[in-house]
């Protein structure tokens, strides 16, 4: 019994009671993708748009002076991503990662590895089967992936917060997960989805005659039955639209039953829903196909916009997630980042525009627009060209020649002045560089601090003091001779298989020659000197480049880091300098044409008597075998010695420069039983960190012979092939 004072209790109000709309979940955005056909054409438009990306590797180089940025043509890294799995290309994933985003805001990315820890694998997985588990110390803890979100029966996966990479957009609700474009475009969708069921109905299941005629008399059951079955016969469905009932017997009421068009013009609304739902995906109809009120103008500017706006910035966000949590699994990942192609289509016309001001008002020359066209330049093509009329008021002609006199000249009533400098067309990056990281800079900062008693404790090790150097005890100098060798004896070997391989290729070819040559196949006969029979050293030379240069490359980088991170600087050695340059392309690959020039010799004299005695393929076959038996035995092992020592060498007397820490440099002869005498006399020899120790024309005495130099300059050992001899630093 309700309390006095106490209003009797009332019905809910049927205006609340009307049932509301379900709370959207993950799984309802992700099928809207087949439920709404602008969702599904916003969003495949711009994944296949984005699918397109051309993605480039580079490695930043730390060097002394400035970073240096290079691309990377072949790397594990971008490997993975082109074989993303057995079954998934690269599109196809970025495909589906733009999808997932753009519906859930969410797109993870499982990586499997193989037995070394290695990513082998990429997978996408559906956002909604995805569970975070977050931890206070580190984040997240892992996360939990339900196959078939959790069916009973299906065994759920643990997966560790590195082996994921969960691409995701701003929730302002929720840091660990994601909001999609669908969530905030929930209510037009749902009115436009509804809209469009209410007319899929009406035109279904409940189109209406124009007319009903009924009579007032109550009906049986069994006479409405048997009505309603005739009703549903003759009138329901699509078809039947616009016939007139009758209903037989009594008295008739006529009723007009027909809907204005005005009732059922959805199209307005339609219309609104659907440019509501498009900005959401910051789209238009003419991004879709939609053009019939769009010129080629409008049409080419509603795209570069697009593409600009919206698919580059797609872009962007995927590669700044794979620089930051893709390319760590790698161990040169502090170097490398990822960037891609500019997709916005160019503008022709202001392109043009921006040339011809350029030209026209000299601020651009000739060779500038050519080169950002990638044209090679053309004679002239590096001056700058002003009208005559553009001078002072009052000026005269012989002010303006003393003006520009030293830097230019008159020219038919033009005045040129000529560009000081090269043009330097560098790319243009949309991704930025990568910084140092804060452990970097706090590793520098130790060293810094450390570098001044570093430099005392070398000076000690070098055991100098003020009034007389004295030399570096022979302790310290087999210490460091002995790493050296330890480190060059790899080298060595790695550098003798790509030597034996190289010989091998070459006898290869000489051995078809000799039975082409004997089965007539050269079309002419074999001269004396056997010339016809040998490999072409032009272009054996190019291949041995191609080969040695890049691994001589790699030892003088690792031996540069080494000895400048022995002198406490941080860095890699710049091999931009005209030292590297001169050294990687001529004198530290100098010696690749005499080795094949001394092998053809020994070729063309054995053939040269084989041919002589008429012999066969056998007999001519046997002595091409021995002359490379011998430069794969021993030639190959005395070439690896001298240029891993060459390029070693180099690479520490370039450290020694670069550093700004070493002074002096002193040679240190090999401390073992096969040193020569001419390095016997070389020990302990101390020049400045700038200076050679021979040049060429200079002269060497030993044991009464003098020795002649006939070298451009050496800057360091070796001193004869086979040497095996060192630097070390010298500070004051």
């Amino acid at each position: 019994m309700a309390k006095k004072g106490t209003p009797p209790a009332q019905s809910p109000s049927p205006i609340i009671s009307l049932p509301q709309p379900p709370f959207k979940k993950m799984r309802d955005h992700l099928g809207a993708y087949g439920d709404h056909p602008w969702v599904y054409s916003a969003i495949t438009n711009l994944a296949k748009e984005v699918a397109q990306m051309k993605l480039r590797l580079f490695k930043v180089k730390r060097l002394l002076r400035e970073d240096k940025v290079e691309e990377v043509k072949h790397h594990p890294a971008k490997s993975l991503l082109h074989y993303v799995n057995d079954f998934w290309t690269f599109n196809h994933l970025i495909e589906i990662t733009v999808t997932y985003l753009k519906l859930a805001g969410e797109a993870p990315w499982v990586l499997l590895r193989d037995s070394f820890g290695e990513p082998e694998q990429i997978w996408a997985l559906r956002p909604d089967w995805v569970t975070v588990k977050p931890s206070k110390e580190k984040y997240i803890d892992y996360y939990i992936y339900k196959p078939g979100g959790g069916f009973a029966g299906v065994e759920e996966v643990r997966i560790d917060p590195e082996d994921i990479i969960f691409f995701k957009s701003f929730d302002p609700k929720n840091p660990y997960r994601g909001m999609g474009a669908i969530k905030p475009a929930s209510m037009p969708l749902d009115i436009d989805i509804f809209s469009s069921e209410w007319n899929r109905n009406f035109y279904y299941n409940s189109a209406l005659p124009f007319l009903i005629l009924t009579r007032k008399r109550k009906l049986t059951k069994e006479q409405e039955k048997r009505i309603l079955e005739a009703w549903n016969k003759e009138f329901r469905g699509t078809r039947n639209v616009a016939k007139i009932a009758f209903l037989t017997g009594g008295e008739w009421d006529v009723k007009d039953f027909s809907a204005k068009a005005k009732e059922i013009d959805f199209l307005d609304s339609k219309r609104y829903l659907r440019d509501e739902v498009l900005a959401t995906f910051h789209t238009s109809k003419a991004n879709l196909g939609v053009v019939e009120d769009v010129n080629r103008a409008n049409q080419e500017a509603t795209d570069r916009r697009y593409i600009k706006k919206v698919v580059k910035p797609m872009m962007s966000s995927l590669v700044a997630f794979l620089n930051e949590f893709y390319l760590k699994n790698w161990d040169d990942k502090g170097e490398l980042f990822f960037d891609f192609d500019d997709p916005t289509p160019e503008d022709t016309e202001l392109k043009l525009k921006v040339y011809e001001n350029g030209l026209k008002n000299g601020w651009l020359t000739i060779n500038e627009v050519r080169a950002e066209e990638n044209r090679p330049p053309v004679d002239g093509g590096d001056q700058v060209y002003l009208p005559f009329s553009l001078q002072p008021i009052g000026a005269v002609k012989g002010f303006i020649r003393g003006l520009f006199g030293k830097r230019g000249e008159k020219e038919d009533g033009v005045l040129t002045l000529k560009v000081k400098g090269k043009i330097n067309k560098s790319r243009k990056f949309n991704m930025p560089i990568p910084p140092k990281k804060l452990k970097e800079f706090k590793k520098e900062k130790i060293k810094k601090e450390i570098k001044h008693d570093l430099v005392k404790l070398i000076i000690n090790l070098m055991s100098l003091n003020k009034k007389k150097r004295k030399p570096t005890p022979d302790a310290t100098k087999e210490v460091l001779w002995r790493q050296m060798v330890a480190k060059t004896d790899v080298q060595e070997y790695k550098m003798r298989g790509l030597l034996k391989d190289l010989f091998k290729e070459q006898e290869e070819t000489v051995l078809q020659n000799i039975k082409n040559a004997k089965k007539g196949l050269l079309g002419r006969k074999i001269k004396s000197g056997a010339d016809d029979l040998l490999f072409d050293e032009n272009l054996e030379i190019r291949k041995w480049l191609s080969v040695l240069r890049p691994f001589l490359k790699t030892i003088i980088e690792d031996k540069g880091r080494e000895t400048l991170g022995f002198l406490g600087v941080d860095g890699l050695l710049d091999l931009a300098t005209e030292r590297a340059k001169r050294f990687l392309e001529k004198e530290g690959v100098k010696f690749i044409k005499e080795v094949n020039k001394v092998t053809a010799e020994k070729l063309r004299k054995t053939l040269a008597e084989g041919i002589e005695k008429k012999e066969g393929i056998p007999e001519l076959s046997k002595r091409v075998n021995k002359v490379f038996r011998e430069a794969i035995k021993s030639r190959a092992e005395i070439i690896a010695r001298t240029e891993v020592l060459r390029a070693t060498n180099f690479a520490t007397n370039e450290g020694y420069l670069q550093s700004g820490v070493v002074t002096k440099k002193e040679w240190l002869t090999a401390m073992d039983e096969r040193t020569c005498p001419w390095c016997n006399s070389m020990d302990g020899k101390i020049i400045d960190v700038k200076d050679t120790f021979f040049k060429k024309g200079d002269t060497l005495e030993v044991d009464g012979k003098t020795t002649r130099f006939d070298y451009e300059h050496i800057n360091h050992p070796p001193l004869h092939p086979g040497c095996r001899c060192t630097l070390i630093p010298v500070i004051e």
